[in-house]
Formats: C-alpha cells, structure tokens, sequence
C-alpha cells in the first residue's frame, strides 16, 4: 500500500535541510492501516468539519509514537486541535473535560494554551501542572495566531498547513504561495530551505488534494504577472 504524503504532523518540515529529500520522519509501514486512517482524517478534516471526530483524533494523535519522539509532531498536534477550538469554543468545556480524564494534563495544556480563548484559559487555569510544567509552557512559541507568524523556517510551513487542515483557510494556503510567489534565492541564500520546503510541501499537497490544486490556481491567477511566473516555475499547477 502506498504511503500516503501528507505535510502535517508525520512530517517534520525542519528535516528537510538535511534530508535534501521529501521522505517521512517516521515509517507509517509499521501499522499502515491505523496510521493511515489518522493522516486521511486529519488531512481532509478541513473538508468535512465534525467537532466530535475532532476529539476523537486529537487523542489519537497523541497516542502515536510519533507524538512522543518528535518536537514537531506535538506542536502540530497542539496547534491542530487548538485552531478548532479557536473556531468553536463552545467546544471547549467538552473537550477539557474529555482530555483531562483520558491523558496527562501537560499534554494537553499547550492545546488550550494555544486556543488562548476565554474559555481554553478557564480550562487551563484548572489543570494540575507542577511548577517546572508551567515554566515549560511558557517556554513555547506563541502560537495563538499562527496566520499572523513571519515565515522564516521550515516549522512556519508546518504552522500553516496545520491550520489549513484543522479550519480549511486559504490564507494559509495563500501565504504558502506568496512565499514562493516573492522569493528571489539569488538575494535570500540564507532561506532557501524553507523556499524548497514550501516549494515540495505545496507540489505534493497539491498532486493529492483537488481542493488545494483549485485553491492554489486561483489565487495564482490574482498575482501579478511577474508573480505568476515565478510561481509557475516552481509549482506544478496542471488541473
């Protein structure tokens, strides 16, 4: 069975510089069948948005082993759950009650944390976190507005297309593109990691996702002509 591509939360965008290759962190192979199902359902969560799936992915995400070996994975697992909480925060009181029975609550802090709505700081407020746990919370990057983050690094493409699978916004999709749309490696040497990551990560999204494809095409066909260029040497925009 074929793995399946997916820039989200099995990917590490920050290895990319070293791999120099579109390759998984970890092998989906061991338990392709379960690990499969979670990468479709968080891929097309965006398309067919059900709160209760949510939390039923949530804590399948944080039961991979992935969740437990790589920084990025549980960022991105955070942050996914997070933006949907963010979007519904009536939500939030259910999925503070569910989370806190079912896994540590250091786990599950950054989740509400990253929500930073009224509601998530109430539930935050009331999970036993030793002294040393806060100062580990406070020690994580903001990322209550991911859309909103300046795009540096390979982990700033991760937050983007953790957002547009958890809500379906094509800013984020958008920024991506303007990304490539604008950057001239010429005079930016020093970014062009995250230029080629933005580059692989948006050709593989788009070869797999009809919706991307069609979302990418259309906001191309609003650029500039010079950006439209640079965009169309990069990315493979065939319908």
């Amino acid at each position: 069975m074929n793995k399946i591509i997916i820039a989200l939360l099995f990917y590490a965008a920050n290895a990319f510089a070293d791999a120099q290759v579109s390759q998984p962190v970890i092998d989906l192979s061991e338990d392709e069948s379960t690990s499969e199902h979670i990468a479709l359902a968080v891929q097309n969560y965006y398309k067919h948005p059900n709160p209760q799936q949510a939390l039923n992915l949530s804590l399948e995400l944080m039961q991979q082993p992935v969740f437990e070996s790589k920084t990025q994975a549980r960022l991105n697992t955070w942050l996914w759950s997070a933006q949907i909480l963010q979007q519904q925060p009536r939500l939030t009181k259910k999925w503070c009650k569910s989370l806190k029975k079912s896994k540590q609550h250091i786990d599950i802090a950054p989740i509400f944390q990253f929500a930073n709505t009224s509601a998530a700081k109430r539930c935050l407020k009331s999970l036993t976190l030793s002294d040393s746990e806060r100062e580990t919370l406070a020690q994580l990057p903001d990322l209550s507005a991911p859309l909103e983050r300046e795009v540096l690094a390979p982990i700033d493409l991760d937050m983007l297309w953790t957002t547009f699978f958890a809500t379906g916004n094509p800013q984020a999709v958008h920024k991506l593109v303007d990304w490539v749309a604008n950057y001239d490696v010429s005079k930016q040497g020093r970014f062009n990691d995250t230029y080629a990551a933005a580059v692989w990560s948006l050709n593989a999204n788009i070869y797999q996702d009809v919706e991307i494809r069609k979302m990418v095409n259309e906001y191309v066909n609003s650029l500039t002509p010079q950006q439209q260029q640079a965009v169309k040497t990069s990315l493979q925009l065939s319908s």
